[in-house]
This record gives structure tokens, C-alpha cells and sequence, in this order.
């Protein structure tokens, strides 16, 4: 485990996670050349959705903080109840 979070698509399973809500604050402006990281952490699970914290930074600075809601439907996109086995694997990521 290298800490790095894979989602892979999960048609496959049945389900697809959807963007249901994003807000974003840019505190500074990346350049070309930059070597940027995004970090992210869980912040909650619900029935159907999950909260994530991100932030993209260049070395230790942050130049963009961004929660992310982000909600699991079937493959017609109607809403449904999180996968317990997405909860497990997400769970390391937990704040």
C-alpha cells in the first residue's frame, strides 16, 4: 500500500461514483513546471453520499483547498445505498 487512492471504474459492479456537489477555493495560481500533489481525505460517509477535503499543493504550499460530495448511483443513475465494501476501502482515508 503506497497511500495513493485508485478509484477504478465500478460499472463492472453495478454502480458508478457520481460528482454530486464540488466547492472550490483557488488561494494561488500553479505554473507550468509545477510538480503538484492533490491530498485527500474522507470526511464523512452517509447512506448515499460521502464528503471529501482535498488540497493541491506544490511542496508544503496549498494553492487550492476543495470539498467534494460525491454520491454512488446504479449504472441509470439512480441513487443508491453506499457499498460497504467501498466504505472499507476508503476507510484509511478517513480524517
Amino acid at each position: 500500500e503506497d497511500g495513493i487512492l485508485r478509484l477504478r471504474p465500478r460499472s463492472d459492479e453495478g454502480f458508478m461514483i457520481v460528482v454530486a456537489g464540488l466547492e472550490t477555493k483557488f488561494l494561488k495560481a500553479a505554473e507550468e513546471g509545477d510538480h503538484l500533489v492533490v491530498e485527500t481525505e474522507v470526511v464523512e460517509f452517509g447512506r448515499v453520499t460521502t464528503r471529501w477535503r482535498q488540497r493541491l499543493l506544490r511542496d508544503d504550499e496549498v494553492l487550492v483547498r476543495q470539498e467534494v460530495t460525491a454520491a454512488v448511483t446504479n449504472l441509470e443513475g439512480r441513487p443508491l445505498r453506499f457499498p460497504e465494501r467501498m466504505k472499507e476501502e476508503l476507510g484509511s482515508y478517513r480524517a
